[in-house]
């Protein structure tokens, strides 16, 4: 294939842009059914790191690139349709959400203005962290790694491309392997940050820009165009020459390396780590095949995925915001029928705006005085966000009841109650961090009570000091996702579980308590396998063991549900109880735990026979909003604690 004065459109890499963002908005609309759609964005970096090197490596190889028509390009791609997107949803939100979540889209929406999205969710980030379906901004976490590249790169590869061609293919070879290593290295110690740090992301956009250089050395004819080019009628004809069969080959692995990756690959993935590995390859391959072999020819250049393609950006900004405020809406995830129709109308906003707000902007006239418009928009686009950051959310909006629950919602610090860290160790803690804590345990005479589990276990601390502080030495040994089950028995999907429960019985066996209490969010595991760890406590001569049952669940946060009911009922005081948003088959386990208590021979204790009854649970256990008993959807406050644990046993 002949490299061409003026390069041809390939229509094939937008039908490839298409498949990506029809896998993201598969993965978020309906993450059941499309469970690895999530590698759409790895397929957009390595389409991006292609394209725009290319852009670089034509115009300093032909003597006129420029920096300022570059940046000035990248602008008029970028900002339109972003600076629409973020205007819309601040302006929803000033109307529609709570305080805490308007000041969190303020900073989020200042965050994508900069393009620093990533590094501000991930300071947000934790296993308390708001859920993603909360965070109507979360997805610009992509963009933030791109444009992050793009301050960089183009300095360094205008610098390669003054030297040999295979000095710069080998440098940035080099890097990329570099960051795919450190990507590797972080994924299984620190797998949020090896998601959202751009330097264990960029090998994904060099892998691109390395076949971007290679295919300039090797006259391989390729698309120089920007990220979405328009089309015309002789380059989007079909090409129907005979196509080496490496070309045909290179498509063939190259699709079925992409679908392996969306069946294969889940939430639960260590990722991006080596499975990152798939969908990059894959697209790696597509391209380099060329716009005729048979997948590219027939499969990617079909119009409706092309279509897509072009829309991809809006309808990538668009989707995310549109169910994420559904989701904080309805105080839970839309129905599978909302859910489609929130895609159907993100699809005609993403037209729209690539039809009347990008189109124009970037393809027609006045280029620079069009990008310095949008940077002036951007930067009142980011300081409004950043005053409502300031400003709280404007939580004068509301009726003062509702900025006193939204107020312990989003102050309310479990970390400190829990001793995170210590006595309830985060994911990436290894069992060694529990030497920290109970140091006054040495200096001690009182028997000791033992609570081990997960953070259905650490939420029971504050109740068990609390009443039985004075007369037991209240003993911590939770960690985040590590239910207590031993050994072969327990895989959670975190390699640290095993080990930490190994090291609670040997220092139950060492220590002998006078009670051990064992509670988890059960429905999430076997439970059955718990009877194992009884097995092994009463051989170390453990007699009094508590199994504890689940505690009520909400369909979103307690404090969130409670708004919700007020503002339906248009209530200025918060009931007692309530059946409103409650998931009411939070003990459809229960049975089985009690079975389960009765054949070991162990106490059985139910807070949802407390806590409960026909009319619904409890809300609260005193007059305001401080004595909310719950401040997410099944963990408990402190004073939600302290009530249970005052009347789950007689004294112990």
């Amino acid at each position: 294939m002949k490299l061409e004065a003026r390069s041809k459109y390939r229509s094939d890499v937008d039908g490839l842009r298409g498949i990506a963002v029809l896998c993201v908005v598969g993965f978020h609309a309906f993450p059941t059914m499309v469970k690895g759609g999530f590698i759409g964005v790895d397929i957009f970096f390595v389409i991006s790191g292609f394209l725009i090197s290319g852009i670089i490596i034509s115009g300093a190889s032909e003597g006129n690139f420029s920096f300022l028509d570059f940046y000035g390009r990248r602008i008029r791609r970028i900002f339109p349709a972003l600076v629409v997107v973020l205007a819309c949803c601040m302006a929803y939100g000033s109307m529609n959400l709570l305080p805490h979540d308007y000041a969190q889209l303020g900073i989020n929406a200042a965050a994508g203005a900069g393009f620093v999205s990533n590094l501000v969710l991930l300071s947000e980030s934790g296993y308390f962290s708001a859920l993603s379906d909360a965070k109507p901004l979360l997805h610009l976490w992509s963009l933030g790694i791109e444009e992050q590249y793009y301050i960089v790169w183009p300095v360094l590869l205008w610098i390669l491309c003054q030297r040999r061609r295979w000095h710069a293919l080998l440098l940035t070879i080099a890097l990329s392997l570099v960051s795919f290593i450190w990507n590797i290295a972080d994924a299984s110690v620190d797998p949020t940050g090896a998601f959202y740090l751009p330097q264990t992301r960029f090998w994904e956009l060099l892998t691109g820009a390395a076949l971007a250089i290679y295919s300039r050395g090797k006259n391989v004819a390729t698309n120089w165009s920007d990220v979405a080019s328009v089309p015309d009628a002789d380059a989007a004809r079909p090409i129907v020459n005979d196509v080496a069969w490496t070309e045909n080959g290179r498509s063939i692995v190259g699709i079925l390396c992409i679908a392996a990756g969306l069946i294969y690959i889940n939430e639960t993935s260590e990722f991006p780590g080596w499975w990152a590995s798939l969908p990059t390859l894959g697209t790696l391959l597509m391209i380099s095949a060329g716009p005729r072999a048979w997948v590219n020819r027939r499969i990617l250049s079909n119009a409706l995925l092309v279509w897509f393609g072009l829309i991809s950006f809006p309808l990538y900004l668009w989707h995310w915001p549109l169910l994420s405020m559904a989701s904080l809406y309805y105080g839970e995830f839309p129905s599978r029928n909302a859910r489609l129709m929130f895609v159907v109308v993100a699809i005609g906003l993403a037209w729209l705006t690539y039809q009347f707000v990008e189109r124009p902007i970037r393809f027609s006239g006045n280029g620079g005085r069009k990008a310095i418009a949008l940077l002036l928009s951007m930067a009142v686009v980011g300081y409004v966000g950043f005053r409502i950051y300031q400003s709280d959310g404007y939580p004068q909006r509301f009726p003062k009841v509702i900025q006193e629950i939204d107020a312990f919602e989003s102050g309310y610090d479990h970390r400190s109650a829990w001793r995170e860290g210590s006595c309830f160790l985060e994911l990436s803690q290894s069992y060694m961090a529990f030497s920290t804590c109970n140091t006054a345990l040495a200096s001690s005479d009182k028997p000791i009570i033992v609570l081990w589990g997960d953070s259905l276990a650490a939420q029971l601390y504050p109740g068990y000091e609390a009443v039985y502080g004075e007369k037991y030495f209240v003993v911590q040994r939770t960690a985040a996702a590590c239910a207590p089950i031993f050994g072969d028995n327990y895989n959670s999907g975190l390699s640290n579980c095993n080990a930490i429960n190994d090291y609670v019985l040997k220092w139950i066996s060492e220590r002998r308590p006078h009670r051990v209490i064992l509670a988890a969010r059960w429905s999430v595991h076997d439970w059955k396998k718990v009877g194992s760890t009884i097995d092994r406590l009463h051989e170390m001569g453990v007699e009094n063991i508590d199994l504890i049952g689940p505690v009520p669940r909400w369909k979103s946060s307690l404090p969130r549900q409670l708004i919700l009911f007020l503002q339906s009922t248009r209530s200025n005081s918060i009931p007692e109880r309530m059946d409103f948003g409650l998931e009411w088959n939070f003990r459809d386990i229960e049975p089985g735990l009690s079975n389960l208590a009765k054949e070991y021979k162990v106490n059985y204790l139910s807070p949802g026979s407390i806590l409960c009854d026909q009319h619904g649970c409890m809300t609260r256990v005193g007059a305001t909003a401080n004595s909310i008993t719950a401040f997410d959807y099944d963990h408990l406050s402190a004073a939600g604690s302290i009530f249970l644990v005052a009347r789950l046993t007689a004294d112990k």
